[in-house]
């Protein structure tokens, strides 16, 4: 309800004034299914739904408002620290985006008002895949990968990063 109320609370200012934007940060996880995280990925799904369902509304009200979806994937903060999960088995660190990516991804994404911002190519890829692809095959690639990363999770840790170096 959090971000209900505090985009509601902003847009009352805003929407008057014709100007202002609104970011939601959502995640890869909105369209990336994985086991272990089914909550994390269904409220950032429920996330990119409201914000399009927002955009759609200021668009429709010829608002001058931008509303964005920031869709970041794994990306250097303390939340993994916090959460004690070694970063290295979770993903190879070609998939690791520092704060600073996101920040000037979204920014640029902003000026071009885009509603979706995936920051790093490779995520705008595997989205493009995924969101594109038969849910058959997309729900089988999606539990290979959970299965992959749950023996990474499991194994100590010398050999997970063996495991995703490819040694």
């Amino acid at each position: 309800m959090a971000t209900v109320r505090l985009t509601h609370a902003a847009l009352r200012n805003m929407v008057p004034r014709d100007c202002g934007a609104i970011i939601n940060v959502a995640s890869v996880a909105a369209f990336l299914r994985n086991a272990g995280s089914v909550s994390y990925g269904a409220t950032k799904s429920w996330m990119t739904a409201f914000s399009e369902g927002l955009y759609l509304e200021l668009q429709g009200a010829d608002s001058h408002v931008s509303v964005q979806a920031l869709c970041p994937g794994f990306t250097y903060s303390g939340f993994h620290d916090v959460m004690g999960v070694e970063r290295g088995r979770l993903a190879g660190s070609s998939f690791w985006l520092t704060a600073e990516q996101v920040v000037d991804a979204s920014l640029d994404g902003l000026r071009r008002r885009k509603l979706f911002v995936i920051p790093g190519w490779r995520y705008r890829l595997l989205t493009m895949f995924f969101t594109k692809a038969p849910t058959a095959l997309r729900l089988m690639v999606e539990a290979a990968s959970s299965r992959a990363r749950a023996v990474r999770v499991m194994l100590p840790p010398e050999e997970s990063k063996q495991l995703n170096s490819g040694e």
